[in-house]
């Protein structure tokens, strides 16, 4: 099978199979939390508030995202490890792990979320 094939019948699974577990019942909120920058901290923690509370202690996922006003971006790299999870938000911790600005970085970090419940 050929690369583009592979993705495309990849694309189309996930799709099958997200709409297949989708229900009146789930609940799905998606973000983006402003991590901003940090001058003298290895780890930073930062927090989110969902807009709407869940009934169940959902499932969340979050990937750091460069400073979107630069134009070539920025060739930091990040890790985001989340640490608590409730009903009403989460917090996580973001780390710079490329070691080319050592533990700090000056641009405005951004973390995408989504949070899925059911």
């Amino acid at each position: 099978m050929q690369f583009k094939q592979l993705i495309s019948a990849l694309m189309v699974s996930a799709l099958l199979t997200f709409s297949s577990v989708a229900n009146a019942d789930m609940l799905l909120q998606t973000g983006i939390a402003e991590v901003g920058t940090t001058t003298a901290s290895l780890v930073k923690k930062f927090s989110v508030t969902f807009a709407t509370p869940f009934s169940n202690k959902p499932v969340v996922v979050v990937t750091p995202s460069h400073n979107r006003s630069s134009p070539s971006g920025a060739p930091d790299t990040f890790a985001i490890t989340i640490f608590s999870v409730t009903k009403t938000g989460f917090t996580a911790n973001v780390v710079r792990v490329d070691g080319n600005g050592g533990t700090h970085w000056g641009q405005a970090l951004f973390a995408n979320w989504i949070a899925v419940s059911n």
